[in-house]
């Protein structure tokens, strides 16, 4: 069967009321202002809206369904929904291997739409990137991490190399090794990849492998972020690669 597939993606500011929670100023950002010049955050409402239009009624399996929000977020989630249509379904939450809620939805009967909806409402303050702690070892790069059988088992699957090729190898070898400052050394390759890999928004499925995204010198946030990973494992720091949407 035949099937049209569209996506919506609304963004709702609410109308003016009391501020929001008050909320701490990161140095360097700026901040919304309430009435009395207090620092306050943001809310705003976001609806993510897929749809797809078959013609003829066709029966779907199962489908997984990732719009929650990750727990680990910073934005804080005040309001979630999810709807999907039509009405006779049968979905329920889970979570996967990394602690993402996830919704799987079995569909009861054949049907010539399908309908998924999120929404929800988020509250917005100020952070600075650069409020953590390193480990004294890592405060310096190379990194000299200890010896840590339980630690490197835990962060296999962060290591892992996927093979590159020349372009990569030549990338890799125009790194500065110098001893320096971790977060200066990370920050430095970030803006390097910003000002080296063009962005372009991709709507066709899947990641690009670094050896592309070089030899384009342009690609989606999830090919860039794919490329930094990969470099970043080579440089012998633990990666993990997460991909979203804004």
């Amino acid at each position: 069967a035949g099937a049209a597939l569209r996506h919506g993606l609304r963004l709702e500011l609410p109308a003016p009321g009391p501020p929001a929670r008050q909320a701490v100023q990161a140095p360097g950002l700026s901040a919304a202002r309430g009435p009395g010049g207090e620092q306050v955050s943001i809310r705003f409402r976001l609806r993510h809206r897929t749809w797809y239009r078959y013609d003829r009624p066709v029966a779907l399996g199962p489908h997984v369904l990732r719009l929650h929000p990750a727990p680990h977020a910073r934005a804080a989630v005040s309001g979630f929904a999810l709807s999907v249509a039509p009405a006779r379904h049968v979905l329920r939450w889970m979570h996967d291997p990394q602690g993402n809620r996830v919704a799987r939805v079995v569909f009861e009967e054949r049907m010539d739409r399908l309908e998924v909806e999120a929404s929800l409402v988020l509250d917005l303050s100020p952070v600075d990137p650069f409020d953590f702690l390193l480990e004294p070892w890592a405060e310096r790069f190379p990194l000299a991490a200890p010896a840590d059988p339980e630690l490197e088992r835990e962060l296999s699957p962060c290591r892992h190399v996927a093979p590159g090729g020349p372009l990569l190898e030549a990338f890799m070898a125009s790194v500065d090794m110098s001893p320096a400052p971790t977060v200066e050394v990370l920050a430095g390759l970030n803006r390097r990849l910003a000002r080296d890999i063009r962005y372009v928004a991709r709507l066709e499925p899947g990641i690009r492998e670094p050896e592309e995204t070089l030899a384009r010198g342009e690609g989606s946030c999830r090919d860039t972020s794919w490329l930094l990973a990969q470099v970043l494992r080579r440089l012998g720091f633990a990666t993990r690669f997460a991909s979203g949407y804004l």
